[in-house]
């Protein structure tokens, strides 16, 4: 596999198809998750109301949420295919890309369920003799080195679930697998290609170094409109002022990140299969 042409003619379809930035966007700003709920200070009542102006704000993050995380799987499958197509020069664009992504978006979505129920099961089984000892069910002289050693011996697991994730994605869009089958297809196609596949993952892994500073140089602006709105009109108008600034500046970055990420994993995928 010749990953550094397979970088080199990802970052050609990146350059030269900006409009899969705006899928790419939501398949890389998707890595975050939620924290814990905002407590209120006890008072001799009990729990402090919260501010009546929170409650819409909270109702249009959660309606934020729920049409981000329903466009991340939209994109996932718009970017697969529209990276095939582009390398096959066929025609492809934002429409095409929202016909793709509702097309496949519910395999994808059974793709993303088993790879998160194998994680949380990995995970449960990590921190379990940290948990049985917290609980004095285990010595915790006991619990916390066994914890280490099957965190230790989880990561090359994990790595391969990775693997196995990217490419079950790839059958379910370009082949139409089930998200099972996919899995089973991706089982079949990583067996002699850990190396190739681990070298596909540092390809895609670079462009995060080069987005990283980007992003910050993007937060900044953002932060100066913000910081202005807020000591002249506080706390609510300078999060609506400064976070669309920040939003803004930050598709781009996101944009071509995304978009990178996916074009390596779905081109080195295609040149493996033609070369099976």
């Amino acid at each position: 596999m010749d990953v550094l042409g397979i970088a080199k003619q990802a970052g050609r379809l990146v350059w030269t198809n900006k409009y899969l930035w705006f899928f790419g966007f939501f398949v890389a700003s998707a890595g975050g998750g939620a924290g814990a709920p905002p407590k209120g200070k006890p008072s001799a009542g009990g729990a402090e109301a919260l501010p009546g102006w929170l409650w819409p704000v909270l109702a249009a993050a959660a309606l934020a949420g729920l049409v981000a995380l329903i466009l991340h799987v939209v994109s996932e499958a718009a970017l697969i295919e529209g990276i095939q197509h582009r390398r096959e020069n066929r025609s492809f664009g934002i429409r095409l890309g929202f016909s793709s992504g509702l097309r496949h978006f519910w395999r994808v979505v059974g793709v993303k369920m088993l790879a998160a129920a194998v994680v949380l099961a990995a995970a449960g089984l990590i921190v379990a003799p940290v948990l049985l000892a917290v609980f004095k069910a285990l010595p915790l002289w006991i619990g916390i080195p066994l914890t280490i050693l099957l965190a230790l011996a989880g990561v090359p697991l994990l790595l391969t679930g990775y693997f196995l994730y990217e490419y079950a994605l790839r059958f379910a869009v370009l082949e139409g697998a089930p998200a099972t089958d996919a899995y089973r297809a991706a089982m079949g196609f990583l067996h002699g290609r850990i190396v190739p596949s681990v070298l596909l993952l540092v390809t895609s892994s670079v462009s995060a170094i080069v987005a990283a500073p980007l992003a910050l140089v993007a937060a900044i602006p953002a932060a100066i409109v913000g910081g202005i709105v807020y000591l002249t009109a506080g706390l609510v108008p300078a999060l609506a002022s400064g976070v669309p600034v920040l939003v803004v500046l930050l598709v781009p970055v996101f944009g071509a990140l995304g978009t990178f990420r996916s074009a390596v994993w779905t081109l080195g995928f295609l040149d493996a299969r033609k070369a099976a």
